[in-house]
């Protein structure tokens, strides 16, 4: 099965800068992230993922960058 990669963009330190996150996603499979508030995500599709984002303030975009 093919996988979904999508990159989360996070604010880092002083705010001024970006560090993007890559999450590889595969059908609703729970995937650990150490950055995310939450200690893993399910999730079906980009709106669904920024869905679960909501309220971390440090994510500033959820861009979904196609198969892998």
């Amino acid at each position: 099965m093919a996988n979904h990669r999508y990159m989360v963009c996070f604010l880092t330190g002083s705010g001024m800068s970006r560090t993007r996150t890559q999450i590889n996603h595969s059908g609703g499979k729970e995937l650990p992230q150490r950055r995310l508030s939450a200690p893993a995500l399910t999730f079906e599709g980009p709106e669904d993922l920024a869905g679960q984002l909501e309220g971390n303030d440090d994510v500033v975009e959820v861009r979904d960058e196609g198969l892998v």
